[in-house]
Order: structure tokens, then sequence, then C-alpha cells
């Protein structure tokens, strides 16, 4: 009788703690996937009003696809969205080639804004040309974004 006994409650005792085990894991886990749902449901509210954001703070800027519109013809003109958002700091300069040499004079310093104004002024017919370089220090290392304008003078 004694061995039926251990036969039939070691079983039972070794199924009732692996069973009461698995409850506890199942338990931390079902605690854990609450956990990160709640999460999710806060990330996805951001990002919702993160683009809100994003497209408040944006600006749709439109170029003629043509240098010179004339009176009484259609003129296609290409619009694109530009956020306007607070940067790093940058420098802006001027790139200017001298005598097979590149020069580079600085026009504005640590600027954050994602627009800023240059003043052209052409002194000839053949300064068509403005070439920028827009210097970010990202991770201690410059990160640079040129730019060139061409311009169409009278």
């Amino acid at each position: 009788m004694k061995s039926i006994l251990n036969i039939v409650c070691i079983p039972f005792l070794v199924v009732v703690f692996f069973t009461s085990c698995n409850d506890d894991k199942v338990h931390q886990l079902e605690n854990k996937i609450e956990v990160l749902q709640k999460q999710v449901t806060i990330l996805k509210d951001f990002l919702k009003i993160n683009l809100e954001q994003k497209l408040n703070n944006t600006m749709l800027i439109g170029q003629p696809l043509h240098k010179e519109p004339k009176v009484n013809e259609k003129t296609k003109i290409r619009f694109a969205f530009s956020e306007q958002w607070t940067l790093p700091k940058y420098d802006v300069y001027e790139v200017v080639k001298k005598n097979n040499e590149v020069e580079k004079k600085l026009l504005l310093k640590q600027q954050i804004s994602s627009h800023f104004d240059i003043t052209f002024h052409p002194k000839t017919k053949q300064d068509t040309l403005m070439k920028l370089e827009v210097v970010f220090m990202i991770n201690n290392r410059p990160l640079m974004i040129p730019a060139l304008v061409v311009f169409d003078l009278d």
C-alpha cells in the first residue's frame, strides 16, 4: 500500500509543483504583457502628437520649374514641404574659389533655426553662383551640408 501511495503521490506532487511554478511564470508573463501594452499605447499617443507637431511646424515652399515664366503661358510650380524646427547649433560659410583655392568665409555662427537669410550682392553678370556650406558638430565631428544657388542675372 505504501508503494502505491508513493507511486501516486510522488507524481501528483511533482505535477502540482511544476504547475504552481508555471502558474507563477504565466502570471509574471501576463503582468509583463500588460505593462508592454500600456507602453505601446503611450508610444502611439506620443507619435500621433509628434506627427501633429511636425505638421504644425511645416512650411510649404513653391518653386517654378522654369527659370523665366512668360505672360499667357502656363508654368509648372513644384511645391515641397519643409519642416521648421530648432536644429543643433550650426555655422554657415560662403565657399569661394580664388586662384584655384577654395576659401570659406563665416557668414553666420551658432544658428539653431530651420531657416536663415543671406544677402547676395553680385558685382558682375558672371556672379551667378552662391555656394554655401552648413556645418553641424555632431558627436564632436563636423557634418557638412553643401548648398548651391544659381541666379539668372539681368
